[in-house]
């Protein structure tokens, strides 16, 4: 079970087994939001930096076919997958965005993504080193947002940046985090690939992922982290893709965090994506011959069985902001 569009046999008579839900033709939402931000610094981000570089709403965001979104429209098109596209917005790094801008982005996502309902996934393609004035944490913002809006059962899949700040409300709120791989950046366009096979997946009912994130208090600046030659980032992120494959792990991401954010748990780790849980009860802080600083590290369990998205009335009273429900 792994990312791949097509049908799996084995997997899919594992899912039609554990009861889950096949969906042929899915409905898929698409949005996303990519910028990053300096905390210490920076002209502030507004609207006209968005209009400068790219700002695509509705259907405009169906005739990109480069980056992270052509890359992602290209795997739900092969797949023959309804699209329900909400806005893509883009622009190089700056300060931090306005709060106006912020507040009419989210609001823009919301209302478009609550305009498409029902759907049977989402997927967004964010950074995940943005800061926008009075919330320090939009991806997880938008994250929790969104799975309010379509309920805790519809899959919701995000692709990140490798400088990525990944935060616990993106954890718990979303199905899986697939983060790019190479930096120099060059692999855009298959990280779109891989984040929609993963929702195409899941939404299917070919695998039930589940995702732990373990992160260390160290940051590091970006000179010496690229993922060519033979450098120490280099080779950490060839161990962890070499996990990928092997005893039922669907994606391994390593995140050199953006050193120029000041939040809390800021700090580099791996995260992992298992076709099962990675064990009962936390993820280890600490593994056997660990000698640095105890990290931070949460989980979010495998997904239920699916169903199609309705407005979820009872979300908001149901589930706290930034936590996953228990089984019901």
């Amino acid at each position: 079970c792994g990312f791949h569009a097509g049908p799996d046999p084995g997997c899919r008579q594992a899912a039609a087994e554990g009861g889950l839900t096949l969906v042929n033709h899915p409905r898929v939402a698409i949005g996303s939001l990519l910028t990053e931000c300096n905390q210490f610094g920076g002209s502030p981000i507004d609207m006209e930096w968005f209009e400068r570089y790219e700002l695509r709403w509705g259907d405009d965001v169906l005739a990109i076919d480069a980056g992270v979104v052509g890359g992602a429209l290209r795997v739900l098109t092969e797949a023959d997958a309804e699209v329900a596209p909400l806005l893509s917005a883009s622009t190089c790094p700056g300060g931090c965005i306005t709060a106006a801008c912020y507040g009419r982005l989210r609001d823009e996502l919301l209302d478009r993504l609550r305009a498409a309902l029902p759907v049977d996934g989402v997927l967004l393609l964010l950074h995940g080193a943005a800061l926008a004035e009075g919330v320090d944490d939009p991806e997880g913002d938008l994250i929790g947002a969104m799975r309010q809006l379509v309920g805790r059962e519809v899959p919701v899949v995000a692709t990140l940046d490798l400088h990525a700040h990944v935060t616990r409300a993106m954890v718990e709120n979303a199905h899986g985090l697939v983060a790019w791989e190479t930096y120099p950046h060059r692999d855009a366009l298959t990280t779109g690939e891989r984040g929609a096979r993963l929702l195409l997946d899941t939404v299917a009912g070919r695998c039930r992922p589940a995702m732990a994130l373990a992160k260390v208090p160290v940051i590091v600046g970006g000179l010496h982290g690229s993922t060519d030659g033979d450098g120490a980032f280099a080779r950490i992120m060839r161990s962890a893709k070499a996990h990928e494959g092997h005893d039922g792990v669907l994606s391994a991401s390593v995140f050199l965090v953006h050193p120029f954010l000041d939040q809390p748990d800021l700090g580099g780790g791996g995260l992992c994506i298992t076709v099962t849980a990675p064990g009962p009860g936390r993820w280890p802080k600490r593994r056997p011959g660990h000698t640095g600083e105890p990290g931070t590290s949460w989980r979010r369990p495998p997904c239920r069985p699916l169903r199609r998205s309705a407005p979820a009335s009872d979300w908001s009273s149901t589930t706290a902001p930034g936590s996953w429900p228990a089984p019901r």
